[in-house]
């Protein structure tokens, strides 16, 4: 999951030192057969997932989805991503 990123304290926006991307109140994966649904506090969601907060969790701008919970589904996939906030992003000039 690819988004911008920034430190909120490089921006002057608050004393938060991590890098934010976008924060995810939940992620369905949906295929023909089915759908599974992952809250933010899913273990799972480890690899550019920050700790989970209360009703949502935070990527670092480059988040990747488990594979052994994409493994379970087959063919098509669509993934709904379930945004919950998003944060202040630099802008190149």
């Amino acid at each position: 999951i690819r988004s911008r990123a920034g430190v909120p304290l490089a921006l002057g926006r608050s004393a938060d030192r991590r890098r934010l991307g976008v924060g995810l109140g939940g992620i369905v994966l949906r295929d023909a057969a089915g759908s599974v649904a992952l809250a933010p506090d899913e273990a799972a969601l480890d690899t550019g997932f920050h700790r989970p907060e209360p009703a949502l969790r935070w990527t670092d701008g480059d988040a990747a989805l488990p594979t052994a919970l994409l493994a379970r589904l087959s063919g098509p996939l669509m993934v709904e991503l379930q945004v919950a906030a998003t944060a202040a992003y630099p802008v190149a000039a």
